[in-house]
């Protein structure tokens, strides 16, 4: 059941509505969609969702929710033979009130987010810092409204990443003493503005976020827009801002064009602040081509958003054909890809050309093979993993990858992956394996295991990363979730356990037991362990 309270509609006495549905099957792998949609698309193509109709006299009410919550828990940490013991305890409020029919306001008070899943590790063999997605509930409700960010799994830029805001670089919770956020539609004009102060932390002033968003809707699948984010340190005078300009162009429903047009503004600064991306895409039932151009400047900076690496210009080709040839194949999925970097001034800094052949069985399973030749100009020594340090030089180096993997709707399923590669004048070779069981309809597991080694003429290392994930539906309306994960290379053991009891519609007790223990040589002992119960209430007109 679905609240209409929850959906925003037009006040008017009868409704029409654009919807789909989609079902999967999962004994005939299949997908079925209440409204046709072609096999290059899913269920979140707007555009291709059928017409509900016949729905008169609804009523949403106030559309005024208010969850006030509290916190209670206690925190032990020790460091050797140091102990440290923390009370927490907190109370804040939640609240979303409808603007009419295409607005609605969200207030956030003493914002808290113990109920957050924690982050899956990663380990970073690259110069650049990795991609962690985000979690909290509040920036994922209605995140894509403020997304501005170069398009495919090459993460260039993302102008405004919500991360950025109450968390630290190293993934520390930074307090946010509150805010607000409106976001919504009104003849074709979509809006979203979101304003949050954050706290004091780690010896740091806080800070204000300030992020302003606004498209306008054309010919139906077009749009052009623009976006203000402003990051102002509290009584410090420092303060960031980047202005973009962007447009999404789709003259039919297989070719589109994606453009925006960036510059930052910080104290001290005056040239190369400007970023530059533009993208032509051909997507249908055979071909997934595109070709884009991104241009970064030196002094490019965004603080409230992710961008890896600055002062580059990137050309990126893709193609890709999608042959069904039916039979126990379902699609083959054939590419190559051409990335292509240099620096401010055409000089090479990065080469990758990409050569893949994946292909979709009947039955689910998959099995990719993919070959990267890439050249690398280091011009400042860096360091992997705190353990080995590349130095200057001109690179050239191999990767084969090699993955398999069954159908992940099944009871028991799996998949595995192996990569030898020369790497920086040395070799490296990567293995992973998965394993999850779905037992019944209320409970599931899964374990991973990631092993790399790397050996190089200046050093050598062997990371070992393992996750176990559980889930257990005691009932419709109490789950228990964990998250174990173990990393050989720091030797440390991290654990968390959520429990979630909807005692009542909208209204949650959550109680989170977070632990962390670490025995790196040479390093005191760690042991943090932390109990947290929160509990929220749900009052709604």
């Amino acid at each position: 059941m679905i609240p209409v309270v929850t959906l925003r509609s037009p006040e008017v006495e009868s409704q029409q509505w654009g919807i789909n549905f989609m079902r999967n099957i999962r004994r005939k792998n299949e997908q079925v969609f209440w409204a046709p949609i072609p096999k290059p698309y899913g269920l979140t193509q707007v555009s291709l969702a059928g017409t509900l109709t016949g729905m008169t006299n609804l009523t949403r009410g106030l559309d005024l929710r208010v969850k006030p919550f509290v916190i209670a828990g206690g925190r032990r940490d020790r460091s050797g033979s140091n102990i440290v013991r923390d009370g927490l305890r907190d109370v804040g409020l939640d609240m979303k009130y409808g603007l009419g029919s295409g607005l609605a306001l969200d207030v956030t008070v003493n914002t808290d987010f113990a109920q957050s899943e924690v982050d899956e590790q990663q380990v970073n063999l690259t110069r650049f810092p990795l991609f962690f997605p985000e979690k909290r509930d509040f920036f994922l409700e209605n995140s894509g409204q403020f997304t501005i960010s170069t398009q495919g799994q090459d993460r260039a830029m993302d102008l405004f990443f919500s991360r950025r805001v109450g968390l630290s670089d190293a993934g520390q919770p930074i307090p946010i003493v509150g805010g607000a956020r409106m976001t919504g539609k009104a003849r074709g004009n979509n809006l979203a503005v979101m304003d949050l102060q954050t706290d004091e932390a780690f010896g740091r002033p806080g800070d204000n976020f300030f992020v302003a968003r606004y498209s306008k809707d054309l010919l139906g699948r077009s749009k052009v827009g623009g976006l203000l984010i402003n990051k102002e340190g509290s009584g410090a005078g420092r303060f960031n801002r980047v202005f973009v300009a962007d447009s999404i162009l789709a003259p039919t429903r297989s070719l589109s064009f994606h453009t925006f047009l960036a510059r930052s503004s910080t104290p001290g600064v005056s040239d190369g602040q400007q970023a530059f991306h533009a993208r032509a895409l051909l997507l249908n039932t055979k071909w997934n081509t595109s070709a884009e151009y991104t241009d970064i400047g030196d002094h490019f900076n965004d603080e409230a958003g992710f961008v890896p690496r600055t002062g580059i210009r990137t050309t990126k080709v893709h193609l890709e054909r999608n042959p069904r040839p039916g039979g126990w194949i379902r699609v083959l999925e054939p590419m190559i890809n051409l990335t292509y970097t240099t620096d401010q001034h055409n000089r090479l800094l990065t080469r990758r050309i990409h050569n893949m052949l994946g292909t979709r069985l009947k039955n689910g399973a998959n099995i990719t093979v993919w070959y990267n030749h890439w050249f690398d100009q280091i011009d400042r020594p860096f360091t992997l993993q705190s353990r080995v340090t590349v130095p200057t030089g001109t690179y050239r180096f191999g990767e084969w990858n090699v993955m398999a993997g069954s159908n992940p709707a099944r009871r028991v399923y799996g998949r595995a992956g192996f990569s030898p590669q020369t790497f920086y004048d040395g070799t490296r070779t990567d293995t992973d394996a998965t394993l999850g069981l779905r037992a019944s309809s209320r409970l599931s597991a899964e374990l991973s295991l990631q092993r790399n080694d790397v050996d190089l003429p200046w050093g050598a290392f062997v990371v070992n990363l393992a996750i176990f994930r559980f889930d257990y539906a005691l009932s419709p309306r109490m789950t228990v979730r964990s998250l174990s994960q173990y990393n050989s290379l720091t030797r440390q053991l991290s654990t968390s356990v959520r429990y979630n009891f909807i005692y009542r519609p909208g209204s949650d007790l959550y109680v989170v037991y977070d632990e962390l223990q670490g025995n790196t040589v040479g390093i005191p002992e760690v042991r943090n362990r932390q109990l947290i119960l929160k509990m929220t209430y749900l009052l709604s007109r």
